[in-house]
């Protein structure tokens, strides 16, 4: 038997597998895409998972999370603050991903009572909404400082779609009209040129 940990990232994740000593069986860095989640399903069924453990499954790491879940894999939110507090145990305080994926790989194994992920959802929907909010106000924030640099960010947008289909449709904005899966697509933004009053 065997637990993984996944620490996600806008562009990629990093992944490790343990046993139940918590000794590293195996790992892995993938795009977190469409394509990556598919790869990273076939790769997990190479083990006999119990569990997977994610921390961030209500941002970065929701699509991989619901795609893991409708491959048949119990998956759990793993909190980064149980994550921060396993890495200051550490000989080496640096951070890592594929470090950070296996404390986060030990944590789920260790922690019996971790909340599985929901599979949809206004709640979930309104978390990520609320993330996205406070990202655009750090980003005005800056601006007001006198910082206006092109600004690539992610804005989050619930469709019905099936968990980890490719990202090809676009949305102006969010939709939490029902439940639904939480996909994010980039979107630029370019500050006005001077004295254009935009």
């Amino acid at each position: 038997m065997a637990v993984a940990g996944v620490d996600t990232h806008k562009d990629m994740l990093a992944v490790a597998v343990i046993d139940q000593q918590g000794r590293e069986l195996d790992r892995i860095e993938l795009e977190n895409s469409a394509a990556g989640h598919h790869r990273l399903v076939g790769w997990l069924r190479r083990f006999q998972l119990v569990r997977v453990g994610i921390e961030g499954s209500g941002s970065y790491g929701r699509a991989v999370a619901l795609a893991a879940q409708g491959a048949g894999f119990e998956v759990v939110e793993v909190p980064p603050q149980l994550t921060a507090q396993a890495r200051k145990r550490q000989r080496s305080n640096a951070k890592s991903d594929p470090i950070d994926a296996l404390l986060i790989a030990r944590i789920t194994l260790r922690e019996p009572d971790l909340p599985p992920i929901r599979p949809d959802g206004d709640i979930e929907d309104l978390r990520v909404l609320v993330r996205y909010r406070r990202e655009l106000r750090a980003e005005r924030n800056r601006q007001a400082n006198g910082s206006t640099p092109t600004w690539c960010s992610s804005i989050p947008v619930t469709s019905a779609g099936s968990a980890g289909s490719p990202p090809n449709g676009t949305s102006t904005g969010p939709d939490v009209s029902s439940p639904a899966t939480t996909r994010f697509e980039p979107v630029r933004h370019v500050s006005g040129s001077p004295g254009s009053g935009s």
